[in-house]
């Protein structure tokens, strides 16, 4: 992924079993929790003598202090990205590499930034897992302290990405990472093409990302 953030993500595990795991890169450690919550046909005026903690597991991992001693930001390595810094109060860009072409037209709220965004588009087969994986994004980062922080609100934002394959994934997120609620912006998708879009956002605009994946393109390992 682009980016190590506050994750929160709740899973089903064989329709029995929600699990909820966090983790703060600013922090050292993270935690795990399941809720085994047994199906029942009880209806909600019966009582029942068993409490909540019968059903919940709490699995945290704690590194060792030296290693929870210094926080280093995560720093977004331009160079491995094609990217164009956004100069105008409103413009369309367009950014392409190799399969991917990434697509942007914005208009600002204010007439200058308080912070730099940039375009990004990428293609790459990440060396681990050898997978093919794309990406378009729109994302305010300061390359002077690594903040993914800003004050910068948008009027209209419309990123559209072509890629080679059909699934992709949709994000925007706020400072800190926080996601944006899905009913503040439009995600379309119909073949190889996906969009994100949305007009008068009443929050600052930390990221706008599509992230594809080309199984066809995957190597063997």
């Amino acid at each position: 992924m682009l980016t190590e953030y506050n994750l929160v993500s709740q899973l089903n595990i064989m329709l029995i079993c929600p699990i909820v795991y966090t983790a703060d890169v600013k922090k050292s450690g993270s935690r795990l929790l399941i809720a085994d919550i047994p199906k029942s046909r009880k209806t909600p005026n019966e009582e029942d003598s068993e409490t909540e903690s019968r059903f919940i597991k709490v699995i945290e991992h704690l590194d060792e202090p030296d290693e929870a001693s210094t926080y280093v930001p995560w720093e977004l390595a331009l160079d491995i990205f094609n990217h164009t810094v956004l100069t105008h109060q409103s413009d369309n860009i367009v950014s392409c590499t190799e399969t991917v072409c990434c697509e942007l037209s914005y208009s600002l709220t204010k007439p200058s930034f308080t912070s730099t965004y940039y375009l990004l588009a990428k293609r790459w087969i990440r060396p681990t897992t050898k997978i093919c994986e794309q990406f378009c994004g729109l994302v305010a980062y300061n390359q002077t302290d690594y903040a993914y922080t800003t004050t910068d609100q948008f009027s209209y934002v419309k990123l559209t990405g072509t890629f080679a394959g059909n699934l992709s994934i949709p994000s925007v997120v706020t400072n800190n990472f926080e996601l944006i609620a899905k009913s503040k912006w439009n995600y379309v998708h119909k073949d190889n093409v996906a969009s994100i879009s949305f007009e008068k956002l009443d929050q600052p605009l930390v990221g706008v990302t599509l992230y594809s994946r080309n199984e066809k393109d995957d190597q063997q390992l």
